[in-house]
């Protein structure tokens, strides 16, 4: 076996190499390589393991082995996948002000795409895909002011990405999750699976009537926002103008009428609203015309808003009161302190994906679907195996 070793790898050190008319050993080797046969008796009569490490040269042998082999291109990721690598991948290099790149993003994408729900879909059949290498060359291309029109001021944000997962479900038959629907939802209750639902269209350009101007109060498609006059309305971007009527893009605060970024420690402010929220530690307020630390438990509240805990608006002045624990009664109706959930009014920890439910609330993912916890793009229903 030293000598088919030595054949495979083309040279071996310190090996004379055979004649071509030792018929025994050609033999041998021919019975080996054409036959892949088990470990079987050799021809001297020993037991022959074919294991690389019962030769001289050990273990080198079997990573050089190993080296050489051709295991051909790798597969190709699924299309959610994909897309959430090119979407992610557009976002870190295209940061928008005040709009950073969440540390889950590429799982957020996933999910936004039809996740698991889509790899099922299309494993079954029930659904298929048009145009999805046009979709991820349209993200490719984007570029940073394409990127920044698209996230705030376009219901249509990638043309070439609509439409890319194509259901083969009827409206009224069962599904297990939206991919497989035509209409591109799957309406799941208490039990799986779903039922295929038409969905009402949304409004999507800008001018277009919303809200009470509309039989079913319909929302505007996102980013779009229904405002003054009951239409759709594009919101502000960094710099533009704004009011009540004309908001800004969510990541945005509109400061003395202008879109601006949110007002970090020490910065003016002219409302508690202009500060930014999302910063970790102590919520800040606008006090004195800069944004700093709210005040603490047992301090009159600064435009009803705390540094920690919650404002109790039933104390005279109110003042600021530490958030319930876990085991506690919620506060204001669902209000426990942070990490807990409320739930049939009392605070308790989030439930983790698998878990039973009965509100998303509970759930670390806010999906509570059919009575089951589920992670960011996991699919509604799961898949029953074929009997």
């Amino acid at each position: 076996m030293r000598l088919l070793l030595c054949v495979a790898l083309g040279a071996c050190a310190g090996t004379t190499t055979a004649s071509p008319d030792i018929a025994v050993v050609d033999e041998d080797v021919v019975d080996v390589v054409d036959q892949d046969i088990a470990p079987s008796e050799d021809v001297d009569g020993t037991i022959d393991t074919f294991s690389p490490v019962d030769t001289a040269l050990g273990d080198d042998v079997a990573l050089d082995i190993e080296e050489r082999v051709d295991t051909g291109p790798e597969p190709e990721l699924p299309y959610c996948e994909r897309f959430a690598n090119a979407s992610c991948a557009l976002q870190l290099a295209c940061p928008l002000p005040g709009l950073p790149v969440a540390p889950d993003c590429e799982a957020s994408a996933y999910a936004e795409c039809g996740g698991d729900g889509v790899a099922a879909a299309l494993a079954a059949g029930t659904a298929s895909l048009v145009g999805a290498s046009a979709c991820l060359d349209a993200l490719a291309g984007l570029g940073c002011e394409g990127w920044r029109q698209a996230v705030t001021t376009s219901p249509r944000p990638v043309p070439a990405c609509e439409g890319v997962v194509r259901g083969q479900v009827a409206d009224g038959a069962v599904c297990l999750s939206d991919a497989e629907c035509s209409s591109g939802r799957c309406e799941v209750g208490a039990t799986c699976p779903g039922t295929c639902v038409v969905l009402e269209p949304q409004p999507d350009a800008v001018g277009a009537p919303c809200g009470a101007a509309t039989d079913d109060f319909a929302f505007c498609a996102a980013p779009l926002n229904c405002g003054e006059g009951d239409s759709c309305g594009a919101p502000g971007d960094l710099g533009a103008t704004c009011d009540d009527a004309t908001p800004c893009a969510p990541w945005l605060t509109c400061y003395a009428g202008t879109c601006a970024l949110y007002g970090a420690p020490g910065e003016p402010c002219f409302t508690t609203s202009e500060c930014d929220p999302r910063l970790p530690g102590p919520r800040l307020v606008c006090s004195g015309g800069v944004c700093t630390e709210g005040p603490t438990v047992g301090a009159p509240c600064t435009e009803f808003v705390c540094g920690s805990g919650y404002c109790d608006t039933a104390a005279l002045p109110p003042t600021c009161s530490a958030a319930p624990g876990l085991g506690d009664a919620c506060a204001g109706g669902g209000l426990c302190g942070d990490g807990l959930r409320c739930h049939a009014g009392v605070c308790a920890m989030p439930l983790p994906s698998g878990a039973p439910c009965v509100s998303p609330a509970q759930c670390e993912s806010y999906r509570c679907i059919a009575g089951t916890c589920l992670a960011p793009g996991a699919a509604p229903c799961p898949a029953v195996p074929p009997t």
